[in-house]
């Protein structure tokens, strides 16, 4: 599994690391919204875990960003921005799950195996995906020039 963690807090961010080593996981990490939209645009990842409160811009908007640029990559906001208007403003942005400060590490591993699984099962088995690039399958019945890269 590979995870994008986007977490300004060194500290944090390190101990997010090291969870996901500890687990056989690799982790890439970033602490601006800059370097987020850039990494997740770039790099086919499994999960992206996002903080709020990042130096130059809002988790909200990097998530409106992602998904307005056609990242399905599935978004878990981890916050301590936790009240029921910023779990519902987060997960209107387009954030698939939001999860509070301070949490649970296991409650957190459970919460990415089932995003991961969803969407696993929600992708389409004639599609091979690697970043923002898509290769189809041919279709029978299709002449070979009909597959291609979208």
């Amino acid at each position: 599994m590979r995870i994008l963690i986007v977490e300004d807090e060194p500290g944090l961010a390190h101990a997010l690391c090291e969870l996901f080593r500890i687990r056989h996981h690799h982790a890439d990490r970033v602490a601006t919204a800059f370097a987020a939209m850039e990494a997740a645009l770039s790099n086919a990842y499994d999960c992206i875990i996002l903080d709020v409160r990042l130096p130059d811009d809002s988790g909200f908007q990097v998530v409106k960003d992602l998904r307005e640029a056609g990242c399905a990559t599935p978004i878990l906001m981890l916050t301590v921005q936790n009240e029921p208007a910023d779990r519902v403003r987060g997960l209107h942005a387009g954030a698939d799950d939001y999860l509070g400060k301070p949490f649970d590490p296991e409650e957190l591993m459970a919460r990415i195996h089932a995003l991961i699984r969803r969407t696993s099962t929600q992708r389409d088995p004639d599609e091979l995906r690697h970043g923002r690039a898509v290769l189809h399958r041919p279709r029978p019945g299709l002449h070979p020039g009909a597959a291609g890269v979208r």
